[in-house]
């Protein structure tokens, strides 16, 4: 069997063919090195230096003789006819994959971060595509559409395990993924503790309030110290925050109270805040430490479902 030098005129780094038997050699002046198959069945570099030369000529220079190829036509030294030249062409290929995945928790977000392919695969990158996977859920993508190394997925569930990997885009397509991170989000810093037969919407934040609309549930209390609508729905917090409350209500007068823990029967009320109506709308907001389970509630109110509109959330 001849020698063999595979001639690759390539843009690629590091491509060089996985076919190579032991002893033959790969030609790559992308990255100006010569490769060769060792007798542990590893593709591994020479040292010499490849220099692309004019009018398609490629110089492999080394300590020994230097051996010029013309447009696949050995030109120095002179040699016989077993060593065989295969000027192959090695086409840009999808990026290798990229490096270093971390991932941030948030509320309902997980703020990612990598490093870019060493590789591009001979054709620039256009993009990433993440990939997410909630415990015990399906896997989702989303391409960030840009060649930043960042990227912040919003939308998640709080409190949830997620899987995440990274895979860069070229023109060719969707390279390698990266090796895998999974963080959990952090919990909502204001929970829904018993949701008194109201359906919310929203995630409880400034951008996203739980919210409620039409006649909602409501426990009406006619003793001391004052006649309320309370509504039912209870709160806990997990943090330090400050609670944002907005409400509607049909009567004429009103003022909205955060109860901080209450009993009817005991007729023991724990008031955090007060403010006063103002054209059918109350907003109230208040400080309130970790772990503090409230209520809300309308005093000098009279008749029932006085609450319409809900919109609660903490910062």
């Amino acid at each position: 069997m001849p020698n063999t030098i595979l001639l690759k005129k390539s843009n690629v780094a590091l491509a060089v063919p996985s076919s190579l038997s032991y002893g033959e050699l790969a030609l790559n002046y992308a990255d100006g090195k010569l490769y060769y198959k060792n007798s542990a069945g590893q593709i591994v570099p020479f040292t010499a230096l490849i220099s692309d030369g004019d009018k398609g000529e490629i110089t492999v220079g080394g300590s020994g003789t230097t051996l010029t190829i013309d447009n696949g036509v050995i030109t120095t030294p002179k040699i016989n006819d077993a060593l065989v030249i295969d000027c192959g062409i090695i086409q840009p290929i999808p990026p290798i994959a990229p490096a270093g995945l971390s991932a941030t928790a948030g509320r309902g977000q997980l703020s990612l971060s990598w490093t870019a392919p060493a590789s591009n695969g001979g054709s620039a990158i256009t993009g990433y595509r993440v990939e997410y996977t909630p415990s015990g859920g399906s896997a989702s993508t989303v391409n960030t559409g840009a060649t930043g190394t960042t990227y912040t997925l919003n939308g998640l569930n709080n409190s949830t395990s997620y899987t995440v990997r990274v895979a860069a885009l070229n023109a060719i397509g969707v390279g390698a993924y990266s090796a895998p991170v999974t963080q959990t989000t952090l919990p909502p810093i204001l929970v829904i503790s018993n949701a008194g037969g109201v359906t919310f919407s929203g995630a409880g934040t400034a951008a996203s309030p739980y919210t409620m609309s039409g006649g909602l549930p409501i426990e009406v209390w006619s003793g001391p110290p004052w006649y309320m609508n309370i509504f039912k729905p209870k709160f806990t917090l997990t943090q330090n925050a400050r609670v944002y409350f907005t409400a509607t209500w049909d009567n004429d007068y009103a003022q909205a109270v955060i109860l901080g823990g209450y009993d009817l029967d005991a007729g023991y009320f724990d008031f955090k805040y007060i403010a006063l109506w103002n054209d059918g709308v109350v907003s109230a907001n208040v400080a309130l430490n970790a772990q503090t389970s409230f209520q809300f509630a309308l005093r000098y109110c009279e008749g029932s479902n006085t609450l319409r509109n809900v919109s609660v959330y903490a910062i």
